[in-house]
């Protein structure tokens, strides 16, 4: 019932290779606890201020109910971003396995924007700052051994405070970098090529 009133008159705003994303919103708030407060302006203020953000999630619905592989890459991407646990990497809060009604979902944070969309909006020290942040999170995917495979502008989301959140580990693996180099990566080379790092595309044995 849940899943049927998140998706009730509700078109995705993003579609994956494998699924399709909700933004969806929670109707959970404390206005009367906020109006019996003490410091009623105060803190009224601040606390709709949080929900405001803290009610809306993306809602990743899978879209390949057939395919068996894909299924399980899809379980394995929460199941990954589950066991991170970093600032600059996106969150996950639950999984639904899905029934004969329903196909499994993924709920996560949600943000407007990717830096694909906001580059130009970005001051320099924005963008210094994003860099960084992208490094640290795949830093922590590193020492995981997690190689995410996909990082372009589109799967790096950008917060209301011009923070980093790298999301969409559909091709990440759990590999070295001498597979890595050799797998055989199904994307759209022509559009995604410039994003690929040079040893990946020269297929270079040694690194």
């Amino acid at each position: 019932e849940l899943i049927e009133s998140l998706l009730q008159n509700n078109e995705p705003f993003g579609n994956g290779l494998i699924s399709k994303i909700y933004k969806v919103k929670f109707n959970y708030n404390k206005t009367s606890e906020i109006k019996n407060s003490p410091k009623k302006k105060k803190v009224k203020k601040t606390k709709k201020a949080k929900l405001s953000t803290k009610n809306v999630r993306a809602l990743k619905v899978f879209t390949n109910n057939n395919d068996v592989d894909k299924m399980k890459r899809y379980v394995s991407q929460y199941e990954l971003l589950n066991s991170l646990n970093h600032r600059h990497i996106i969150k996950v809060f639950g999984f639904f396995n899905g029934d004969e009604n329903f196909p499994p979902c993924i709920l996560e944070e949600y943000f407007k924007s990717n830096l694909e969309s906001s580059i130009k909006k970005l001051k320099e020290i924005d963008l210094v700052s994003i860099i960084y942040e992208i490094s640290l999170a795949l830093k922590t995917t590193h020492q995981k051994g997690i190689i995410h495979r996909d990082l372009k502008p589109t799967n790096i989301l950008i917060d209301t405070e011009n923070h980093a959140k790298i999301c969409d580990f559909n091709y990440c693996e759990l590999m070295n970098i001498e597979n890595q180099i050799n797998a055989e990566i199904k994307l759209n080379w022509n559009k995604y090529l410039r994003f690929f790092a040079p040893e990946i595309i020269n297929k270079e044995e040694k690194i």
